[in-house]
């Protein structure tokens, strides 16, 4: 689906094309495609996570990590229900008193309820959306509930050049792009 040139974001563009859709769906799910080894098994998880906790607004899944050093990756601080507390680029938890090489990392995959996406798609940008360039932000701004739920496995975002000839790579050995390929010959 063709959206405006306008949005700000990915989830803006999701929800135009949700109102255009114009059907009713208990869960829109967004797969972003800057993950381009993503696990589809981890898709099927986040939706039956979602459908399990359906009074949650938004479902983001993570994964435990260790690379904390690029900006490009989204560091997730939750709480001990697993709601998540805050977003940001920086590398958090900060290691002020405490060593910890360990921290969970968002997982380009996104569950939302539907009038929830639409009320985010309705609402203008936050201050802290806009400082950190992370759109969740917004919806944790805007008093929206989100859980994650810790994912295994591994994945990483092509946002700059050396990640895509590493994914390059990577995509050549991936089991499911092997399916994927056979499927055209």
């Amino acid at each position: 689906i063709l959206t405006k040139k306008t949005h700000l974001n990915g989830t803006e563009r999701i929800a135009e094309a949700y109102k255009k859709i114009k059907k009713n769906y208990k869960l829109v799910v967004d797969i972003q495609g800057d993950e381009p080894l993503i696990d589809p098994k981890n898709i099927d998880q986040v939706v039956r996570f979602h459908k399990k906790n359906i009074n949650t607004d938004i479902i983001l899944p993570t994964l435990i990590s260790t690379k904390k050093s690029t900006k490009n990756i989204v560091k997730v601080i939750i709480n001990k229900k697993n709601e998540v507390m805050y977003l940001s680029r920086y590398n958090l938890p900060f290691n002020f008193k405490e060593k910890n090489n360990l921290f969970l990392k968002h997982l380009s995959i996104i569950s939302f309820k539907p009038k929830k996406l639409l009320d985010f798609y309705n609402s203008k940008n936050t201050f802290a959306e806009r400082i950190e360039g992370i759109e969740l932000l917004r919806a944790l701004e805007l008093g929206m509930k989100i859980k994650t739920t810790v994912l295994k496995g591994d994945s990483f975002s092509v946002d700059i050049k050396e990640q895509y000839i590493k994914a390059k790579k990577y995509i050549l050995k991936d089991k499911y792009f092997k399916k994927y390929k056979n499927i055209n010959e």
